[in-house]
């Protein structure tokens, strides 16, 4: 909705993410999606991120993201497109998780 503060859904549940080549420093929200199981061992895992569209619209896998703390807590490259969530206030990205 026009004017309403979108900082406000992140606030309280987002973890604080930073795109040092954007010079970005903010809360996002940090999810962990799916997972591959093959003979009841996780091979893969994805994460996805949402974050307001004016600000991580423009993530791609040439970004490395970086969550400092929370349960997310880790590097991450976007992998696809963002998609913009319901009224594209909000984009979802795909995130996988490098290696430490």
């Amino acid at each position: 909705m026009p004017g309403e503060d979108l900082d406000v859904f992140v606030e309280d549940f987002g973890d604080p993410v930073a795109v040092a080549s954007l010079g970005l420093s903010t809360k996002a929200l940090i999810d962990q999606g799916y997972k591959d199981v093959f003979d009841g061992t996780v091979r893969a895992a994805s994460w996805t991120l949402t974050g307001r569209a004016d600000v991580f619209g423009v993530l791609s896998k040439s970004h490395l993201v970086v969550v400092a703390s929370g349960a997310s807590a880790g590097t991450y490259r976007p992998y696809g497109e963002p998609m913009p969530i319901d009224d594209g206030a909000f984009v979802a990205v795909e995130l996988h998780k490098e290696l430490p």
